[in-house]
């Protein structure tokens, strides 16, 4: 996961439980079980490499995948966000 500023990433593994996170401050915690893959919190630019890797799955037909992305740079403006992954099998 790649950031080009200061941004909180969400991943989920569908739409449903992105719209029932969309609510849930910084640094709490997420319900364990309800559809977070994994969350990224920078105050810069910044590369995450995840070792070891997270396993998780996109539970969605649609070949997109469910992300929340805020801003946390101080400006307004668009974070540019990365994701680079490898899809292990289609379902």
């Amino acid at each position: 996961v790649q950031t080009d500023k200061a941004a909180m990433v969400r991943i989920y593994n569908d739409d449903n439980a992105r719209s029932a996170d969309s609510s849930r401050p910084q640094g709490t915690d997420p319900v364990e079980g309800e559809g977070v893959v994994a969350e990224f919190i920078t105050s810069a630019a910044n590369t995450f490499v995840i070792t070891p890797g997270v396993m998780g799955w996109i539970d969605t037909a649609a070949n997109s995948i469910p992300v929340s992305v805020k801003n946390l740079s101080g400006s307004t403006g668009t974070v540019a966000v990365t994701l680079t992954g490898l899809k292990l099998e289609d379902i």
